[in-house]
């Protein structure tokens, strides 16, 4: 009699997908410790240490997902806005009511991403540094 594969249950299931979704670099530093060296001892300081529980969190990662995404959203949209200049403003496109520099909520949602791409990249050049 041939033995049926033992069916997941949903929960298995659910548990299964959330492991193989997390990103490589959240994988890596669950497995090895980088702020111990060889021989286990401390390398890295208390700060530091707290930063990278939150750097390399999966809500850390999805948090992020999702402000990449809300920028996709807002170049499109941008994008949109800045094809209504032509042809009307061809020759010169300064004048144009549509672009993102005359648009005031635009240009400081340009700023705000800009400023929190940039936090987050000092964020992990101060965690993983090298």
């Amino acid at each position: 009699m041939e033995m049926l594969p033992k069916r997941m249950t949903h929960r298995e299931h659910v548990t299964k997908t959330m492991e193989q979704l997390k990103s490589l670099r959240y994988r890596s530093y669950s497995m090895e410790k980088p702020w111990l060296d060889a021989e286990g001892n401390l390398i890295w300081s208390r700060n530091r240490m707290t930063a990278a529980r939150i750097a390399f969190s999966q809500s850390f990662e999805t948090c992020m997902g999702i402000i990449i995404l809300a920028n996709l959203v807002l170049i499109i949209y941008e994008a949109n806005e800045g094809a209504k200049c032509f042809p009307d403003y061809f020759k010169n496109i300064k004048d144009c009511p549509y672009t993102s520099d005359s648009n005031l909520w635009l240009y400081m949602s340009n700023v705000i991403l800009l400023l929190i791409f940039s936090v987050e990249c000092l964020f992990r050049a101060y965690v993983e540094r090298g």
